[in-house]
């Protein structure tokens, strides 16, 4: 019971840093004084918090989601402008540059796991290919 407590928490660890990793690589990439992998870390699940605080609140008071949407991505610029002590326009270039990132990343592992993963085949009919 506790060893699978532990191990799930240890999982769950790894997958914060994992999912920190494009805000950091792009606070890198800006050139910030405050990049570290700690403060990605630190905006990212702080950030995930409030966005979901936020967010829960507008819909619950106003059931708009589009207010929301918008209030909560406002509330998460605000973690990534205190965390990186940097201004609005900043903080939003960061989170535009991490998800740039995220895209980059995704697109080379697809083509690392493309060239060097067993490659998939799919079933095909015995006989030929029917003409339609």
């Amino acid at each position: 019971m506790v060893a699978g407590l532990l191990v799930m928490l240890l999982i769950y660890f790894i997958l914060i840093v994992i999912s920190s990793i494009p805000l950091w690589l792009a606070s890198k990439i800006l050139g910030l004084k405050k990049s570290s992998l700690l403060n990605a870390i630190v905006a990212t699940v702080a950030g995930g918090i409030v966005t979901v605080v936020v967010y829960a609140f507008v819909i619950a008071i106003t059931s708009s989601w589009l207010l929301s949407l918008i209030l909560g991505f406002i509330a998460y610029l605000w973690i990534i402008k205190n965390v990186y002590d940097v201004g609005w326009g900043k903080a939003a270039l960061l989170y535009i540059v991490s998800v740039l990132t995220v895209i980059v990343l995704a697109a080379i592992i697809t083509v690392v796991l493309l060239i060097f993963a067993i490659p998939i085949t799919f079933p095909h009919p015995v006989g030929p290919m029917p003409h339609i």
